[in-house]
């Protein structure tokens, strides 16, 4: 017996069944954006209180990234495994955002190292002159922060046509310019601020359509 050849509506159904398993990976699903939209606010505030001296850890708390990355890598892997097909888009948005959890915690490791260097050279300048060197480095790092923070953004909501997180990057891009001129204190508020524009407020917009497929798939 011959099989049955699909009809026009079958295959139309099946073709859409493909494209929603798809479309269920980590930023559709609004689980990556969500992650960093948190850990990168909480970083940013407990460095805001900090400086203001309120509160000392004995490490810094921007390895928290480090951590959320790895999250990140797991729960892709996870979701990876229950997806039938994928197409080009994801796979590009997926690795963008790969490389830019990665870029994060590489930043944090150089700046590390930057600011060990600086300490010392300023330490050293200090005894030699007995006066503190005017530049501080720490001024101006929240800007190439935010600069990073708007590529995934502005290259997911642009590809994927979703306005709220292609503003959000931008508005990561303005903040940056702004913390050229606010102090290092306002600067984690506005790191904190572009990170919830950017990440946070549309992952959650994503999570929600994200339920409401999910519901209506299984009716």
């Amino acid at each position: 017996m011959k099989d049955k050849e699909l009809s026009y509506e079958e295959s139309m159904v099946l073709i859409n069944k493909m494209i929603n398993t798809a479309k269920n990976n980590l930023h559709d699903s609004g689980i990556g954006p969500m992650l960093w939209g948190i850990v990168i606010p909480i970083c940013s505030f407990e460095t805001f209180l900090e400086i203001k001296g309120l509160v000392s850890l004995p490490f810094s708390i921007w390895y928290l990234t480090i951590l959320a990355l790895l999250i990140q890598v797991y729960v892709s892997i996870e979701q990876s495994k229950n997806r039938k097909a994928i197409n080009y888009d994801d796979t590009a948005i997926n690795l963008i955002w790969m490389v830019f959890g990665i870029g994060i915690g590489m930043i944090v490791w150089i700046n590390a190292a930057v600011f060990n260097e600086l300490n010392l050279m300023q330490n050293e300048f200090q005894s030699l002159s007995g006066k503190k060197i005017p530049f501080r480095f720490s001024e101006f790092t929240s800007a190439y922060f935010l600069l990073w923070y708007g590529f995934p953004g502005i290259i997911t909501g642009g590809i994927k046509k979703f306005i709220p997180m292609l503003i959000g990057g931008i508005i990561c891009w303005i903040l940056s310019i702004t913390t050229l001129y606010t102090s290092v204190a306002n600067d984690m508020l506005l790191v904190a601020i572009g990170a919830i524009a950017a990440w946070l407020i549309p992952g959650i917009i994503l999570r929600r359509k994200y339920r409401k497929t999910n519901q209506k798939a299984h009716v």
